[in-house]
Formats: structure tokens, C-alpha cells, sequence
């Protein structure tokens, strides 16, 4: 990959968080997914077909992006750049689907591997504290409560972040605040019932989960009790989730 190169786990200069951070939530889309979109209008490209490509998109820059915060190099540029051209020149529709593809195999390539993944999937978080990253962190929890529901409509926007192991009052250190705030211990559930959870004991609040019927994942579901390695399992468990399907393309 020009300028940017991937590497194992643990090797590859980490971003700082700040710069991480001002580039988790608003991802600038490129001129490839207007050109899909008008070639959807123009009938030139199926709806279906659309959605494929605008959603390998949206799933590449959630992993190289959002997640790993890797930067966009000339090379990556220069790839939309050459797809653009391609679909342009396409005379049939199926030159335009071989084109597309072509490019989707080169984001592909591209991908982060799944154990670089996992290092940054597991420093989100969000505590009342911290507050920075909670846009990209509502964002996976709502993409995961939607695979784990299989359908109906639910009113994200209405819906809150729950800790399973309470958050606490007063200031706590980092490493703390990292433990309660990483994805494994949250959980979106309705206003109303984030009230009613409380501070709960751990078992009486997986009882009030399912009543609710709020869709529970393997680890959350078999757990008795809840504790840092809970979190911490549940974490690792969701990252599969998230790479090996929910964004997988």
C-alpha cells in the first residue's frame, strides 16, 4: 500500500488518539459513490447493484478509516480515481459490474488485517467523561443490536448506551475509565429502560434485558456474573462480529 503499508499486529505507528478521534465520525465520501448514485438514476446500474458497491465502500473506510485510523495515500486516490474513469468508459452494463468488481477486490486488498483490527476496536469507548468517541460508538452498537435483532424497526435515535457494570460517580484513571467504557461492557437499550437498569446487580439487569427483549450476543447471554474478563471477552468476541461479518465485504 503506497505510503502507508500493512503490517502485523503491534508493529505499525500507532495514530495519536486526538487524530484518531477527529477522524472517527465524519468520513468524507468519495466521488465514486455521487458517480454510482447517478449511474443508479440513469438506469445504467440496478439498485441492488448500487447498494453493493456503496456498501463494500462504507464497509472498507469503517475498517481502514474509522477504526484503524489508517490515511488515505495517493495510491488509494489514485484507485477511486481509476475506478471512476473505468465505470465512465464502461460501454454495457456489464463492463460497468466488472469494473466495479475489479475495485471492490482492490479495497480488498487493502483491508487491515483482523489482528490490527481488533488493537483499535478494542480502545473505543465511551464513559461520561469521555465523551469524543461516542458517535462511532453508538454507531457499531447500533449496527451490532440490528445483526443480532434480524429485523423490525427500532428508533436508534431514541435509544441510550448502557453500562452492564456501572459507570460510578466521581473521576476515575484512565485504565478505568477504559475497563467500564470499552464496547464489551455497553449495550443500546430504550431511555426508559436505562432508567429502570440502574445500578442493578448483574444478573437482575440480564433479567430486565431479556424481558425488554433487547437481543443479547453468545457472551452476554451465557454470562452469570460480569467482570473485567467478561468485558474483556465480550470485546474480543463483538470485534469478530464486526470484522469477520457485520462489515465484511
Amino acid at each position: 500500500m503506497h505510503g502507508n503499508p500493512r503490517v502485523s499486529s503491534g508493529t505499525r505507528r500507532r495514530q495519536p488518539r486526538s487524530d484518531r478521534q477527529n477522524r472517527s465520525t465524519r468520513i468524507k465520501p468519495p466521488p465514486i459513490c455521487s458517480s454510482r448514485t447517478e449511474d443508479y438514476r440513469s438506469r445504467s446500474l440496478s439498485l441492488r447493484n448500487t447498494k453493493w458497491i456503496l456498501r463494500c465502500i462504507e464497509n472498507f473506510h469503517f475498517v481502514f478509516t474509522a477504526i484503524t485510523s489508517q490515511r488515505s495515500s495517493g495510491g488509494i486516490s489514485q484507485m477511486y480515481a481509476l475506478a471512476a474513469r473505468n465505470l465512465v468508459e464502461a460501454a454495457s452494463q456489464d463492463d460497468k459490474m466488472r469494473s466495479l468488481r475489479e475495485f471492490a477486490d482492490k479495497l480488498r486488498e487493502r483491508r487491515p488485517t483482523y489482528e490490527e483490527f481488533e488493537i483499535y476496536f478494542r480502545e473505543l469507548m465511551f464513559v461520561s467523561t469521555f465523551t469524543k468517541l461516542r458517535g462511532l460508538t453508538r454507531y457499531v452498537l447500533r449496527k451490532m443490536d440490528a445483526r443480532l435483532r434480524g429485523n423490525g424497526f427500532v428508533d436508534y435515535e431514541s435509544m441510550t448506551i448502557e453500562h452492564l457494570e456501572p459507570q460510578g460517580g466521581g473521576l476515575i484513571d484512565m485504565g478505568e475509565m477504559h475497563r467500564i467504557g470499552q464496547v464489551g461492557n455497553l449495550v443500546l437499550v430504550p431511555q426508559d429502560l436505562n432508567q429502570r437498569l440502574g445500578g442493578h446487580p448483574f444478573p437482575r439487569k440480564k433479567q430486565l434485558l431479556m424481558d425488554a427483549g433487547i437481543p443479547l450476543d453468545a457472551v452476554l447471554a451465557g454470562a452469570e456474573e460480569w467482570d473485567t474478563r467478561a468485558i474483556e471477552q465480550r470485546t474480543r468476541e463483538l470485534a469478530r462480529l464486526a470484522y469477520h461479518e457485520i462489515w465484511h465485504f
